[in-house]
């Protein structure tokens, strides 16, 4: 049932607004009117893949919404250091991805970007990214350690909610708006607790 929410989730998400889609090997894309890509859609099986940088001598940008959720083959995914952004739930419910290269192009993590990518086992955060948004690595069964660079000012709610596997977060000193103490991870400009987590659950 929940595969064939996100199957119809994807359907509408791509009929909503009608702009031309174009194909190349086994990737669905748009074209947007600074002559960019949007990756809208990965329609093959293969295990590994490198997402291009350049489709027809356009430059890939962005990694649209759901383009690769429910991809269950996945394992592992490159991402070139043209792209930018991440999209809502672009990589939500890849049950078998267990390695992620994030470039140091990227900038924001959107929402739900990697949500129940149970397979996932660790992350590292480049010093592009500035916002992790809600949810975006949420019940990541798997994950066990993440780590966030300097550049990270914002920090969605329960970014990192309930993984359950997850005993380490690594802040850079030099970070300037979260630090962690104690295994709590803290907003330091609000003065407010921001998440915790332990080796039992994320909270």
């Amino acid at each position: 049932m929940k595969k064939i929410l996100l199957l119809l989730l994807i359907f509408f998400a791509q009929n909503l607004f009608a702009q031309k889609t174009f194909t190349y090997d086994d990737f669905s894309y748009t074209i947007n009117e600074n002559n960019e890509i949007t990756i809208t859609r990965y329609n093959g099986y293969s295990s590994s893949v490198d997402i291009p940088s350049v489709i027809d001598g356009k430059i890939v940008t962005t990694i649209g919404e759901m383009a690769f959720s429910g991809c269950d083959s996945l394992k592992s995914i490159t991402i070139p250091n043209s792209v930018t952004t991440i999209e809502a739930c672009a990589f939500s419910s890849c049950d078998s991805l267990t390695s992620v290269t994030i470039p140091d192009s990227v900038t924001i993590i959107d929402v739900r970007a990697f949500l129940d990518c149970k397979s996932l086992t660790n992350i590292t955060i480049p010093n592009s990214v500035t916002t992790i948004e809600e949810e975006a690595f949420s019940e990541c069964d798997s994950l066990r350690s993440i780590t966030i660079p300097d550049s990270v000012t914002t920090i969605g709610e329960k970014a990192f909610s309930f993984c359950k596997s997850l005993t380490n977060i690594e802040i850079s000193e030099n970070n300037e708006t979260f630090t962690v103490i104690d295994n709590i991870l803290y907003d330091k400009k609000e003065k407010m607790l921001h998440t915790c987590f332990s080796k039992k659950q994320m909270l």
